[in-house]
């Protein structure tokens, strides 16, 4: 697990963002400490032996399915049976950006959320429907920036979205009914600049939608408290938070 008597930690490198910004800057951070690094691709045939020497594996993530799935199925084995730390580790990759998980979290450890109400049966949603005081918030698990974030304001629009959460399912950024406050927000160079993206994409046979997900077999509703201007947002770094 050592070079030279040196700790090595391992970077994982998506094929999609093999660019990122945040991989060079662990790169940066891992060089200026003299602290030696591979960078690993669970794709290649040599990954398992590879990470068997490492002291450290780093995945990161940026909110795919696909990152998704590969973070907690080689994560967990990694942490667990190889006994090499991961960042993040097995109990972060599996809360992160899943809305549902992290309220079942949060509650069973006494933490204050929001009134969240979760349901795996349409006909158990319908009917709390039925009695729930109007308005009320619609969430997909995943997604950020109010992408996948809507009012019910009537019971007619609460049981459309009921429905199709049990049928076809809803596509992430795709709510019917959604005017995502993200895309409003854009100035217009911006949405031109990730409509041609899509479009070259498209062209040169890349994968077009990597953030495209559908939700389905689940319904998630949240209470709404009127007369916010704005988002709070919180971030936690340590002991320490910031918001804005």
């Amino acid at each position: 697990m050592n070079i030279d008597g040196k700790k090595l930690v391992g970077i994982h490198v998506d094929p999609h963002k093999k660019d990122s910004k945040v991989i060079n800057r662990y790169r940066k951070i891992l060089d200026y400490n003299g602290i030696p690094y591979l960078i690993l691709d669970s794709d290649k045939c040599d990954f398992w032996e590879k990470v068997r020497e490492l002291s450290l594996f780093i995945f990161h993530f940026y909110g795919t399915e696909r990152q998704h799935r590969m973070a907690n199925t080689i994560i967990p084995i990694i942490e667990e049976y190889l006994k090499i730390s991961c960042y993040p580790n097995s109990l972060m990759s599996w809360l992160y950006d899943d809305k549902v998980r992290e309220y079942y979290f949060l509650t069973q450890n006494s933490l204050p959320t929001m009134p969240t109400w979760i349901f795996w049966d349409k006909k158990d949603a319908h009917k709390w429907l039925k009695g729930a005081q109007l308005p009320v918030v619609f969430k997909l698990k995943s997604g950020a920036s109010d992408e996948n974030v809507v009012l019910v304001n009537s019971f007619s629009y609460g049981r459309r979205l009921i429905n199709k959460m049990f049928g076809r399912g809803i596509v992430s950024g795709y709510v019917p009914g959604l005017k995502s406050i993200k895309l409003l927000d854009m100035w217009t160079s911006e949405r031109i600049h990730k409509f041609l993206g899509k479009i070259r994409r498209t062209i040169q046979r890349e994968e077009v939608n990597l953030f495209e997900q559908r939700h389905r077999d689940y319904v998630l509703f949240q209470k709404f408290l009127p007369d916010n201007k704005y988002d709070t947002r919180i971030a936690i770094i340590g002991k320490r938070a910031f918001g804005d």
